[in-house]
């Protein structure tokens, strides 16, 4: 059995659910998707799958009250770092994720997962991330009961995906190697991919209309003379942004740093864009204090990054996509391309000043970045690392590499330790979906759901599966 816990963008989760639907036809291994959520349900089930879900508000993202069984204290019996689960989310800054929260929504994750794969038994999951709460939590279960997880991640560029088994983002495993590729089809493939790319509006995000280019440079006060340098910004509740920013514990700090050093220089014009999810922004307050600084929201990516003389930025995918227009990217934080040799990567900040002053003096790289970064991207894709989704052959060969592991692992085998103790908390459990679901809506109703949570597919799984068990054992 395969696991997927997906939470992607539409054409990655069809993707991917017809990587799952040519591994069943092929090796005749089934697939279960787990969906947080109405939205999530929904799409996979246009897909024609029938996912594991639970609605929102699910415990992990939404401020309820569960049961009375003190889940802070039986965080102590499990054999599980609850410290390590939540720190992420910990580090969001939110009023509800106080640690006591936290550890109460992962002892219930720990009970949810137990009780699924105890069901359903998987040779391999695929994994979303792997960071966020949930995410841990799954990774938790996997490592103490063997299970091999591969992890799934936005790729550099739209449609593209990365897959890695060591983890996403700064926590992959081609982190700080230099990789490239030396196959002419690849090479080729990944140049007429970027030769797209660059003519299209489309980023890893969705970007504004784009302008005419003189009511552009009317609007950002540009003439050749001057140079444009530009700072994306980014959702700091990102896991990006918490666990690989050593310097900066928001992007308004990095602004706040550099903005008063490229005041400095009279010729520069100093753009700076939130990321259209991001809930605490820079705004024209911020940067009215500086008179080359300017607010650009309402301009695409896409049209500044061609007239750029170079960018700065943490750890955004938009310092990848810089490299393809072939512009110089500083680098604050940690990211997956940082071992790619091509960015400036700031270790401490009082670097930052030297290396500005640099570039602005024109000690610019002399390489080629956009080629270097189109055979870096062709380097992964080589080995497996980097899927193009649009791509023909695209669903065979991640099908083939997911088969491949499949085949490699072993059936897993619940210890009979943790058959009793999830035997115990799954009583837990359904008290606490029950309690969930009745908070949700009005007396009148309640007679009306509970019937419909029995008939419920996490309910109804893990029921069988331990009517089954408790029918053998006892």
């Amino acid at each position: 059995m395969l696991l997927f816990g997906l939470y992607s963008t539409p054409e990655i989760n069809q993707f991917l659910v017809n990587v799952s639907k040519r591994i069943q036809l092929n090796c005749k291994v089934g697939s279960v998707f787990i969906a947080w959520g109405e939205d999530a349900k929904n799409e996979l089930e246009s897909f024609d799958v029938n996912p594991v879900w639970l609605p929102e508000p699910n415990p992990f993202q939404k401020h309820i009250s569960l049961p009375d069984m003190n889940y802070t204290s039986r965080s102590t019996e499990l054999k599980y770092d609850i410290e390590w689960i939540i720190d992420v989310e910990r580090q969001f800054n939110i009023p509800f994720h106080d640690p006591d929260m936290l550890a109460q929504r992962a002892v219930f994750a720990i009970d949810f997962y137990e009780l699924l794969i105890a069901s359903i038994k998987p040779k391999l999951i695929v994994l979303w991330n792997g960071e966020q709460l949930y995410n841990r939590v799954l990774r938790s279960v996997a490592g103490h009961l063997n299970i091999e997880v591969v992890f799934i991640e936005r790729g550099p560029l739209p449609e593209t995906l990365f897959l890695d088994e060591t983890g996403v983002n700064a926590g992959a495993s081609f982190i700080n190697k230099h990789i490239s590729s030396s196959s002419p089809g690849s090479c080729r493939h990944w140049s007429k991919r970027v030769s797209k790319y660059l003519l299209d509006n489309n980023s890893a995000w969705s970007q504004p209309k784009t302008y005419e280019e003189n009511k552009l440079f009317k609007k950002i006060n540009y003439t050749p003379e001057r140079r444009i340098v530009f700072l994306p910004l980014q959702v700091d509740a990102d896991t990006n942004m918490i666990m690989y920013s050593p310097l900066f514990s928001s992007t308004k700090e990095l602004f706040d740093r550099v903005a008063p050093i490229y005041a400095q220089y009279p010729e520069v014009i100093f753009l700076v864009k939130n990321h259209p999810k991001s809930k605490i922004k820079v705004t024209n307050k911020d940067t009215s204090k500086f008179y080359n600084c300017i607010l650009i929201d309402d301009i695409s990516v896409k049209q500044i990054l061609p007239i750029c003389h170079h960018v700065i930025t943490n750890n955004s995918n938009v310092g990848f996509e810089s490299l393809l227009f072939g512009v110089p990217v500083i680098q604050a934080g940690s990211s997956f391309y940082q071992g790619s040799g091509l960015t400036i990567i700031v270790k401490s900040l009082c670097e930052i000043d030297r290396i500005i002053s640099k570039l602005m003096a024109g000690d610019l790289p002399e390489n080629n970045l956009q080629i270097e970064a189109q055979n870096f991207m062709a380097g992964l894709w080589d080995k497996g690392l980097l899927e193009d989704i649009k791509e023909e052959s695209a669903v065979d060969r991640v099908a083939s590499s997911l088969s491949a592991k499949l085949n490699e692992a072993c059936t897993i085998a619940i210890p009979e330790a943790s058959l009793s103790r999830i035997m115990v908390n799954q009583t837990y459990m359904y008290a606490d979906i029950l309690k969930l679901y009745v908070e949700l809506q009005s007396l009148k109703e309640e007679a009306k759901i509970i019937p419909r949570l029995y008939g419920h597919p996490v309910i109804g799984r893990v029921w069988r599966f331990w009517r089954k068990y408790i029918n053998k054992n006892i």
